[in-house]
């Protein structure tokens, strides 16, 4: 169904669909981090950690091997210095330790693995935990759960295939990143004010 807000795929305020659900994307992702933050605060953890304990714990029970951090890395979606440094922190909090594979001693080479004080954790914060992302969920039925879980890994599949952010050029034909660099925002050229 056609939202009546659109004239011509156009938002009545001049913005195109795409536009909109971006930026209502990028606000419920805020209010989510917003929400996670002192639910995890409570375990005195971030949000951030919690992925990498998480991941840790789905990785043991699936039979993997413990990951590498380059492992952890691309599941997490997180740059390599992030991962590295949420895992530092872990370490020094006694929940993870890091391995080495062989006598290389290269960080990025090490295996991550919980701690038994890592295991218990995880599974304090388990307990009640999909009661709380369904209370984060419940303003969307069922039916619109499955369908926003199908919409977002289509997206994910869509973003996944596309080339890599500097591919991209902005309206002053200059990568977007280039254009950030130089101290200008995005879609306006150099020869506009930025404001």
């Amino acid at each position: 169904m056609i939202d009546p807000a659109f004239i011509n795929g156009t938002a009545t305020n001049g913005q195109t669909p795409a536009e909109v659900a971006f930026r209502g994307f990028w606000r419920a992702a805020g209010l989510l981090k917003r929400l996670m933050e002192p639910r995890f605060a409570r375990f005195g953890i971030s949000p951030a950690q919690w992925g990498v304990l998480r991941s840790l714990h789905r990785g043991e029970h699936s039979g993997n091997p413990p990951p590498r951090l380059t492992d952890l890395s691309a599941q997490l979606m997180l740059r390599p210095p992030s991962v590295s440094g949420v895992v530092d922190r872990l370490e020094r909090m006694k929940l993870v330790t890091k391995a080495p594979l062989s006598s290389d001693d290269d960080q990025r080479f090490r295996r991550v693995q919980l701690t038994h004080d890592g295991r218990r954790l995880v599974q304090r914060v388990l307990t009640g935990h999909g009661e709380w992302i369904g209370r984060l969920m419940a303003g969307l039925t069922h039916a619109e759960q499955v369908e926003f879980s199908d919409l977002l890994e289509k997206l994910t599949g869509h973003l996944e295939a596309l080339p890599e952010r500097s591919d991209w050029a902005g309206p002053s034909g200059e990568p977007l990143g280039a254009e950030i660099e130089n101290g200008l925002q995005p879609g306006v050229s150099a020869d506009e004010p930025a404001g």
